[in-house]
Formats: structure tokens, C-alpha cells, sequence
């Protein structure tokens, strides 16, 4: 059940903001962020070799699963194709393009998703910029919250990025863990040097 929080502004110093939750199984291993392949920087899965998030020199990539969609074998990761959706119904459709604005991005197909999380993630969109603040959200209920607390399966750690008009990393804040009671890992100096190398 990932979460993508974006606000997009091309007269903002910030031009890209962008909060998410990465929800996965708490027993599939990970690298905290880091350089994974020459100027990228990203959180790595230890099993299939994907990420979730990445930042580089021209911008950033993000994936989330779809809900009710069996793995199949010896499919690539989702994590090695993050310029492409996914349907749910085994179709695929090419980049969305994003106007400037206000977006929730979660499990399910996207733009369309109506669920009760992705319209209470809009909600608080209206209220504060992407942020942490907005993660740790519980809503009023589990299909409606955006940190997920599950025994097995639950939100695992949460980024914050902020990119300039250039593209270029201003801000990569990290909370490895619940983002309503890990701190947080200001990484943004060793993200610039990785993406700006």
C-alpha cells in the first residue's frame, strides 16, 4: 500500500515535492538510500535488486505495487520499471504525464483510483505540503490511513525529496521505519553528491 504525495510547481523554488510511504513486507530486506548504480541515488531491495525511489541527475522515479496482482515468476521487479504503469488488469500504460499541481499516487491504478485512502490522502494535500506530517497519518481507519502499522506487512520507511527548477536535489529527508516514530536522516548533501557527480 505505498503512498506518493507530489506537488509540482514550476514557479516554486521547490519545483518538485515529493512525500511517500513505501509499504512492503517487513521481512524483505533493504539497503537504506544510497548511491545503487553510478549517480543514482536509492533505497535498494536486497531480493530482486529494484528500488522504490530514485533521484538522478535529470529528476526522480517512483513505483508502487498494485493491489490483488500475484508476482509472477521470473517477472523483472517492479523496481526496474518505474517509467511504466501498470493497469492491474495485465496492461500497461506509458508515462502519465503530471500538469503542475497537487497528485496522490497510490496502489492502484492511476489517475483514476477513487479508494478511501487516496481521497484522504487529497484531502490533507489541501491542508500542508508533502511532508512527513502528511505520512504518519492513521486517518480514521486502515483503509483510509497512510502509515500502516501491520505485524507482516506495513509502511517500512518514508522519504521526503524536494528537486529545483534545474532538477537537482534540494532536500532527501529519510525516516527508515514508521514515519510516526523513526527520526529523521537528513541525507540531502550525500544525495547532491551522488546525483551531481
Amino acid at each position: 500500500m505505498c503512498t506518493i504525495l507530489l506537488r509540482l510547481a514550476s514557479d516554486a523554488d521547490e519545483t518538485v515535492l515529493l512525500a511517500a510511504n513505501r509499504d512492503e513486507f517487513r521481512d524483505r530486506a533493504t539497503d537504506d538510500p544510497m548511491e545503487i548504480v553510478p549517480a543514482v541515488f536509492a533505497g535498494r531491495d536486497r531480493r530482486a535488486g529494484g528500488t522504490w525511489l530514485a533521484v538522478g541527475r535529470h529528476g526522480l522515479a517512483a513505483v508502487t505495487n498494485i493491489s490483488g496482482i500475484p508476482p509472477r515468476p521470473g517477472a523483472p521487479s517492479r523496481g526496474q520499471l518505474p517509467l511504466l504503469t501498470h493497469l492491474g488488469d495485465g496492461s500497461i500504460a506509458g508515462p502519465v504525464p503530471l500538469a503542475a499541481g497537487l497528485h496522490v499516487i497510490v496502489n492502484a491504478p492511476f489517475p483514476r483510483d477513487g479508494s478511501a485512502r487516496a481521497r484522504h490522502a487529497a484531502s490533507l494535500l489541501e491542508t500542508a505540503p508533502p511532508g512527513f506530517d502528511l505520512l504518519t497519518s492513521h486517518g480514521p481507519d486502515t483503509d483510509h490511513g497512510l502509515c500502516h502499522h501491520g505485524e507482516e506487512y506495513g509502511t517500512v520507511s518514508s522519504t521526503v525529496v524536494a528537486l529545483d527548477r534545474a532538477l537537482h536535489v534540494t532536500r532527501y529527508l529519510y525516516r527508515p521505519g514508521l514515519p510516526c516514530r523513526s527520526p529523521t536522516l537528513d541525507l540531502t548533501a550525500v544525495a547532491r553528491a551522488v546525483t551531481r557527480a
